[in-house]
C-alpha cells in the first residue's frame, strides 16, 4: 500500500482533502530531488521556492539569504567535507540531496512536513543526522511514511496505521505500537512501494501471474554468452589504473588516484559513506562518466574497457526514467527502449551524447562525421571513420590514441559505435522485440502477464523497480552494474534479487548501504571514503 500512502500524501500537500484547515500550510519532501545537470545547490533552491510561490497560495516569497541560512542549516557549505552553494546538484550524493529538499522546507517555515521515505539513499551517519534534526524541530508537525523500522522507533510519537483502506490512529509512539501489534510488522518492513499495487485477487490470477507474484519473486538473469579474447572468469574487462576524478566546479576531486581491476567473474559492493566517491567511481567504471582531458580540474589517469562489454546499468536516482512513460505499459516501454536494437538510455550518456556545438562540427567540410567500422590490427585497436565532404566510400582508419587527440566528440561518435555492435553481439537483431518475447522476459523478474498490461502509473515502486532492471538487463549484460538497487524493492525482491545476482554468469558490482542485501548476494567489499578506494581481492565465481 506504499503507493496509497504516497497518494495521501500528495493529496495533504496540496490540501485536496475535504476538512483540511485553510490556513494550514505544508511542505512536502518526496523521495528524490531531480534537476537538470548543471543546476548548482543555490539555483536549484531559488527556482524551487519561485516555483511553489506560484503553486501554493499559502506560500509566502523567501528571500535569498533566507535561503542561504536554511542550507546551512542542514549542513551545506559548513567547511571541509561539505558541498558548496556552487557545486551542481546532479553531483550530489543521496543524503545530500534529502539535506537540500529539507532546507526548501525549512525556508517555507511550513507548518506540517511531510517526508516520503526520507532513509531512502542514506547511509547511518545520515540517518542519524536526520534523527537528531527532526528531535530538533519546534512548531513543526512531522508526518513521515517509511518501512524504516529503527527511524522511526527513534522519530515517531505517534501513530497512523493504514491497513484495508482505513487510517486508525495511535496515540503512542511507535516502538511501543510496534511491539503491541506484530501483525502490522508485514506492511511496516516490507518494501518502499513494494506489494501488488492494486486490488486484484490472486484467486483470479493466471498460474504465471501467481507465479510471478510469489511471496519471493525468482529473478531469472539472461545468460550473456561468450565476450572476445575473454577465456577465464578471472580475466579483466574494466581497469582503472591512477584515476582521480574531479566534477567541474567542485573545490576537490571525487576520486583520488583509483587503481582497480574488475574481472569478468567480479562479485563486487562498494561502501561507504554518502558523498565518498562510491557513484562516482561505479559510473567511471560502466562509462556513465568519462575522463576528457582539459574538461575538468584534476582529472587524470587511464581507463581500459573491453570494447564489446555489454553493461546493464541501473542509477541510483533511476526512477525519473519512468516519468515520461506513466501511461504506457511495461511492454511497450521496452519496446519504445529498444526500438531500433540498441538501448536508448546507453546512447543518451554522457559520454556519447553531442552537445549542438558538436552536432554543428560534425557537419563542417574535413571533419569527422560518423564512425562506420572497428577492427584490431596489430594488437591496436582501430575506428573507420567518413568524413564531411567526402564520398561516403573514402573513409580513414584511425587507432584509437589518435583519436583521444582529436575533437572530443569523435570519441563519442566511437562510443556510439560500441553501443550498437554490443546490441547486435547480444543478439538484439534476431532476438524478437515483440509481446509475446517481451512478456517473457518481464515474467523471468517477478512481473506477470497482467501486470504488464497496465500502465506504469498502476505499478508500486517495487515493480517498477523490477522493470527498470529487466529492461537494462534486455540486451543480455556481461557486466551488471546497480546503484542502490534496494532502495525501491520490498524484502522478499531483495532475497530473490540477491539469490540471482549469486547464480549470474556474468559480472556483479553493486553500490549500496544494505549490508544484509551484499552479504546475502556473496558480493566482496570495495570500501570508498573521501575519495580513496580501499579493495581487497575481487572475488569471482568458480
Amino acid at each position: 500500500q506504499s503507493d496509497r500512502k504516497t497518494t495521501l500524501l500528495t493529496r495533504l500537500a496540496a490540501r485536496d482533502i475535504n476538512g483540511f484547515p485553510p490556513a494550514v500550510s505544508c511542505a512536502y519532501v518526496q523521495h528524490e530531488v531531480q534537476s537538470d545537470r548543471d543546476v548548482t545547490v543555490a539555483a536549484y533552491a531559488r527556482r524551487k521556492a519561485d516555483l511553489l510561490l506560484k503553486e501554493d497560495p499559502l506560500a509566502t516569497a523567501v528571500s535569498d539569504d533566507a535561503l542561504d541560512d536554511a542550507l546551512h542549516e542542514v549542513g551545506f557549505d559548513e567547511g571541509a567535507g561539505t558541498p558548496d552553494m556552487d557545486m551542481k546538484v546532479a553531483e550530489l550524493s543521496g543524503g545530500w540531496r534529502m539535506r537540500l529538499a529539507l532546507a526548501l522546507a525549512v525556508a517555507r517555515k511550513a507548518d506540517v512536513l511531510m517526508l516520503d521515505e526520507p532513509t531512502n539513499h542514506l547511509d547511518v551517519e545520515a540517518v542519524a543526522w536526520l534523527v537528531e534534526w527532526i528531535k530538533s524541530l519546534e512548531d513543526t508537525t512531522v508526518l513521515i511514511v517509511s518501512h524504516d523500522v529503527p527511524f522511526m522507533s527513534k522519530t515517531v510519537d505517534n501513530v497512523i496505521h493504514f491497513h484495508d483502506l482505513t487510517l486508525d490512529f495511535h496515540e503512542k509512539p511507535f516502538a511501543q505500537f510496534h511491539a503491541e501489534k506484530p501483525d502490522a510488522q508485514e506492511g511496516i518492513e516490507g518494501a518502499t512501494g513494494g506489494g501488488g499495487g492494486g486490488a486484484h485477487g490472486k484467486s483470479t490470477m493466471s498460474r504465471e501471474d501467481q507465479m510471478a507474484e510469489r511471496d519471493t519473486p525468482v529473478f531469472k538473469f539472461p545468460h550473456p554468452g561468450p565476450l572476445d579474447g575473454i577465456k577465464r572468469r578471472t580475466q579483466p574487462v574494466v581497469k582503472l589504473t591512477g584515476v582521480t576524478f574531479q566534477y567541474e566546479g567542485a573545490s576537490k576531486a571525487s576520486l583520488k588516484n583509483a587503481t582497480v581491476r574488475l574481472p569478468l567473474g567480479a562479485r563486487v559492493a562498494i561502501v561507504g559513506p554518502n558523498g565518498a566517491g562510491k557513484s562516482t567511481l561505479l559510473k567511471l567504471m560502466v562509462a556513465e562518466l568519462e575522463l576528457v582531458s582539459g574538461a575538468r580540474g584534476a582529472c587524470r589517469g587511464e581507463i581500459w574497457r573491453h570494447t564489446s562489454l555489454r553493461v546493464a546499468y541501473v542509477a541510483q536516482h533511476s526512477m525519473h526514467h519512468l516519468e515520461k512513460q506513466m501511461d504506457e505499459t511495461p511492454v511497450g516501454y521496452i519496446i519504445r527502449r529498444y526500438g531500433r536494437g540498441v538501448d536508448k538510455e546507453a546512447l543518451n550518456k554522457v559520454a556519447a551524447k553531442l552537445t549542438e556545438d558538436e552536432e554543428a562540427m560534425r557537419t563542417r567540410p574535413g571533419q569527422v562525421s560518423a564512425v562506420v567500422g572497428r577492427r584490431m590490427t596489430a594488437g591496436l585497436l582501430m575506428y573507420e571513420l567518413t568524413k564531411a565532404g567526402r564520398p561516403e566510400d573514402r573513409t580513414d582508419w584511425e587507432p584509437v590514441v589518435s583519436i583521444e587527440r582529436m575533437p572530443a566528440y569523435v570519441m563519442k561518435l566511437c562510443r556510439g559505435y560500441d553501443e550498437t555492435m554490443k546490441a547486435i553481439q547480444g543478439g538484439a537483431e534476431v532476438r524478437p522485440l515483440d509481446t509475446n518475447e517481451v512478456k517473457a522476459h518481464l515474467l523471468d523478474f517477478g512481473i506477470g502477464k497482467r501486470i504488464c498490461s497496465e500502465p506504469i502509473r498502476q505499478l508500486s515502486g517495487g515493480q517498477r523497480s523490477r522493470l527498470l532492471i529487466a529492461a537494462a538487463l534486455w540486451n543480455k549484460p556481461h557486466l551488471l552494474a546497480l546503484d542502490e538497487p534496494t532502495n525501491y524493492l520490498d524484502k522478499e525482491s531483495m532475497a530473490g534479487l540477491a539469490l540471482a545476482l549469486q547464480k549470474f554468469a556474468g559480472g556483479v558490482i553493486v553500490v549500496s548501504h544494505n549490508q544484509g542485501f551484499f552479504e546475502a548476494a556473496g558480493l566482496e567489499e570495495w570500501h570508498v571514503e573521501q575519495g580513496v578506494v580501499t579493495l581487497p581481492e575481487t572475488r569471482t565465481v568458480k
